[in-house]
């Protein structure tokens, strides 16, 4: 977003508490600290959504449905984000000079907007992919990954098959879907990194046959995808959207959107990937995230502070490129206002924590994740180690 622009969101959403704005649209009831609603994004006949007015965000545990109070409004009135705070304004009447900003929103600002809807309309697709009964040779293989429905629709995965299937729906529709959203027109497809063109002018569906992970931003938005691969032989094993105006790994980590959803959570798990990720989630320790393969950025630990965690716990990979890793990332952290703490798992047998899980169940898994050296604890023990290594 520009500075301006973001500044004028921000300033909305520090203005009114979410819950006021969003009981102009549904009944809500007030339950401890929270405020609780039947969630109006799915058939739910419990009260689902939870409504918090200090995080200033709101969460379906039912769907998972989850943002900011601009958020609500948008997918509640089914209009854009910049439509959405304009009539946050109105409704709790506030200062209408932030209107105008609004209403001078950049080229780039609405380009963004449509490419989110772009990505939310594909992320359907693919999990209808996978729900499939042609594909039930991928839930199969999930299911050995032991990732069961409940993972699958918590963390949003889904399935690209062969054959150009996405390319073949979307131009079976292709007129009306450009009319609602130009993004869909295949030259910003192929941008957006949905399709690729041969050396013949053919046109591609650039994930192939592989399991899809979605990528969210820290305010719910689909920013990208990554696809895994099912077949061994294939190369390479992960193939990410390429960067984009809404999608840069120095800005993302994955399942922070979830994180900050956590009542009272001032902990943050730092692991390397996905899988690691829905272990470490399923061992019971929800607050965990991936950088996907970068180091931790300052745009990274700004994000993370902006929420008030406090205590970042690195568990990278059990291999020397992983103990590369940490110690990298604490050279980087040492002087953060952060807590540090490392995962100690350098004596078990399992490279990582997805195949320690495997190994040893999430019981184990989560006993291991709280065997943690403070950083001093770590340097002293590195330097130890040097000496005892060095010849005298």
């Amino acid at each position: 977003m520009s500075k301006i622009t973001n500044n004028v969101f921000l300033t909305i959403r520090n203005a009114v508490n979410i819950s006021d704005v969003i009981q102009n649209y549904i009944k809500v009831i007030k339950k401890g600290n929270n405020y609780w609603a039947i969630c109006p994004f799915h058939n739910d006949t419990n009260e689902s959504l939870s409504i918090n007015d200090k995080k200033q965000i709101f969460k379906c545990f039912a769907c998972n449905h989850a943002g900011d109070v601009i958020k609500f409004v948008a997918e509640y009135k089914k209009i854009s984000y910049a439509l959405a705070a304009q009539e946050i304004l109105q409704l709790m009447n506030l200062d209408l000079n932030l209107l105008n900003h609004l209403q001078k929103i950049s080229p780039q600002e609405i380009k963004k907007n449509k490419v989110f809807d772009l990505n939310k309309q594909i992320q359907k697709w693919f999990i209808n992919f996978l729900n499939n009964k042609n594909n039930i040779h991928v839930i199969d293989y999930l299911a050995k990954r032991n990732l069961n429905k409940s993972d699958l629709a918590y963390f949003k995965i889904g399935y690209a098959p062969n054959n150009d299937e996405l390319l073949n729906l979307i131009k079976s529709n292709y007129n009306n879907l450009i009319q609602e959203n130009d993004e869909f027109e295949l030259n910003k497809l192929i941008e957006n990194s949905f399709l690729v063109i041969d050396k013949n002018g053919n046109y591609h569906d650039f994930f192939n046959d592989r399991i899809i992970f979605s990528i969210y931003d820290h305010l719910n938005n689909v920013v990208g995808f990554s696809g895994r691969i099912i077949a061994s032989e294939k190369t390479p094993k992960y193939l990410n959207t390429k960067t984009t105006s809404v999608f840069k790994k120095d800005e993302i980590l994955y399942n922070f959107h979830n994180v900050i959803t956590i009542e009272n959570n001032h902990q943050l798990f730092i692991v390397e990937g996905f899988m690691d990720v829905i272990t470490i989630h399923k061992s019971n320790k929800p607050n965990v995230v991936a950088t996907m393969g970068v180091e931790l950025t300052n745009k990274h630990l700004e994000l993370i502070k902006s929420y008030g965690i406090k205590d970042l716990i690195l568990c990278f990979d059990n291999d020397q490129a992983g103990f590369l890793a940490t110690k990298k990332q604490i050279m980087k952290l040492i002087n953060s206002p952060f807590n540090i703490f490392i995962v100690d798992h350098k004596d078990n047998d399992c490279k990582d924590m997805d195949e320690y899980a495997n190994k040893h169940g999430y019981s184990a898994t989560s006993k291991l994740l709280d065997q943690q050296l403070h950083i001093s604890e770590f340097l002293l023990l590195e330097i130890s180690n040097t000496n005892k290594s060095t010849p005298h």
